[in-house]
Order: structure tokens, then sequence, then C-alpha cells
């Protein structure tokens, strides 16, 4: 299903918008000019497993990144824990079925974090594997 890893983000957003206020939340890979302090949440491809199930594995990233001359580390940590904290939830599959349209996550693996300091941004990511259909194919 080409959309699929596009619904992925756009389920995601709905989740991030609601915890993250005053922080924008970007979808995709895009040449668009961003602000920072910034979310990108974004799909990267997929793969179906089993074949010709209909269900696919898309890894999902999402990246908190903080200017360093604006924030403290411990500012840019307590965004990434209002952000990353409800990606972390037992639930976060449900949720993400329940936000968008056309779209069931049925669980996730693989869950990581990393940290770095990138040309004076914060840049925290947190990146997983999601299992997922469209709802055509349920």
């Amino acid at each position: 299903m080409q959309d699929l890893p596009q619904k992925l983000e756009e389920a995601v957003k709905v989740i991030i918008d609601a915890e993250a206020t005053g922080v924008t939340c970007y979808t995709g890979i895009t040449a668009e000019e961003k602000t920072t302090p910034r979310i990108t949440v974004t799909g990267q491809g997929g793969q179906e497993t089993p074949q010709a199930s209909g269900n696919f594995t898309v890894p999902l990233s999402i990246e908190v990144r903080s200017n360093a001359n604006d924030k403290t580390l411990a500012e840019h940590r307590a965004l990434c824990t209002t952000v990353l904290g409800v990606m972390s939830e037992d639930d976060i599959a449900t949720q993400m079925s329940a936000a968008t349209s056309g779209f069931h996550a049925f669980g996730f693996s693989n869950r990581n974090f990393s940290e770095r300091v990138d040309e004076k941004s914060w840049v925290t990511e947190m990146t997983m594997d999601v299992y997922c259909a469209g709802l055509a194919l349920v």
C-alpha cells in the first residue's frame, strides 16, 4: 500500500500535536523550510509481512530538534519527555489507529532512542517498526 507511511505519519502527527503545544510537527522528508524547535515524523517505506497479507512493517522516525543557542539541554530533554513519552505508552498502536482514518496499527517493535548535537542543535530521535495496514485490508 503506497500511502501507508504517509497515513502513519499523519496519525503520529495528530497524537504529537495534542501533546506538544508551541512546537511545529512536520511530516515526511521535504525541502520545506522548517523552524526550530521542531518535531519531524517520517514513515520510511515498508515491507509486507507475510507476503500478500496486506500487513506491513513500516519503519518510523520521530526527531525532536531544539536550537542549542535558545534552549538548554535540560529544556530540550523536557520537550522530548513530553513528545516521546506519549509515543512510549503501551497503547500507542491503539492511539495511532484512532488518530486517522484508513489506517490500523497492530503494534510495534525495535523501539530505539538516540541523542546527539548537530550544528548547534540538540537532536533526540526515536525510531520503531510499526506493524500496520490500511483499513481496507484489515
